[in-house]
């Protein structure tokens, strides 16, 4: 190979890594923001001092090398998402089947409908950057079979978005909050 031809495949791969890395790193300061907001309303703590104990917290983690150690934090932290999921499920289902509720709720308002289309693109944009990736990094013999994984995977991901949606926005209405914990009234579930 030319060393222009070699050059042209070096930028190339660099602008691979960086239209990979950019989003990752931009939903990485979302989730900064979120989870210092949502600490805020929870403990009273100023947001300044909860971005200071994350930046304590997350800059050794971003020296991990190898993340093969962290297999059990992920299934942990996995299972705290589905429980919590669990429980916002059926405490709106608990008020959608109450057959006292009547359900107040617009169901199409146009004004804000780009919003659910940024925020659509925002929730999948992940999954264009990291197919290739994620497919190369399978044993030999399961890469013949990713597009149709990747397809029920996101079938099934979608269509139980579809349904918490639905129980939620059902069971809050015009009054939903974006932190879904907020919404719940009962005792029992919060």
């Amino acid at each position: 190979m030319t060393s222009s031809g070699s050059a042209l495949k070096s930028g190339l791969n660099k602008s691979f890594a960086l239209s990979i890395c950019t989003p990752a790193g931009c939903i990485c300061l979302t989730y900064f923001v979120f989870v210092s907001s949502n600490l805020n309303r929870l403990t009273g703590i100023s947001k300044e001092t909860l971005c200071y104990i994350q930046l304590l917290v997350y800059v050794p983690l971003c020296w991990i090398r190898r993340i093969d150690g962290l297999k059990g934090v992920n299934i942990v932290s996995a299972t705290c998402i589905l429980v919590s999921m669990a429980i916002l499920l059926v405490a709106a289902l608990e008020i959608d089947l109450n057959p006292s509720h009547e359900a107040s709720f617009t169901r199409f308002v146009p004004e804000s409908f780009y919003l659910v289309i940024g925020k659509s693109v925002f929730a999948w944009e992940g999954l264009a950057s990291l197919a290739i990736p994620i497919q190369k990094a399978l044993e030999p013999e399961l890469q013949s079979q990713f597009s149709s994984m990747c397809f029920w995977v996101t079938f099934m991901i979608v269509n139980f978005y579809l349904v918490f949606t639905m129980a939620n926005w059902g069971a809050y209405g015009t009054a939903t909050e974006t932190v879904l914990t907020l919404n719940i009234t009962s005792n029992r579930w919060r």
